[in-house]
């Protein structure tokens, strides 16, 4: 149920995708430790923490806009499936 609601909202947000921008300057706060939420503005590892926890799939020891893509390896509910370059990712997809 958790995995279906997550991939519902991720394709939704996807057909919107015209209205979500980069968080750049949550990107730089996230640096010094301040956290920020901008409406429809995500770094990769915020887009990520807001969408688990909106779903209700994972807590997270601090704020989605102060996790960093280190975070989400020391989460024990999480299990890496691959690791390497992305360009290699694509190949074992396709």
């Amino acid at each position: 149920d958790t995995y279906n609601s997550v991939k519902r909202e991720v394709e939704q947000m996807m057909v919107q995708a015209p209205t979500y921008k980069f968080n750049a300057v949550g990107l730089i706060l996230c640096k010094f430790g301040i956290p920020v939420r901008r409406k429809h503005n995500y770094f990769c590892s915020q887009f990520l923490g807001e969408v688990l926890i909106k779903n209700n799939a994972i807590t997270l020891p601090k704020e989605p806009s102060l996790m960093r893509p280190v975070d989400y390896t020391f989460l024990p509910e999480l299990t890496c499936i691959f690791e390497g370059k992305l360009s290699t990712l694509t190949k074992k997809c396709s």
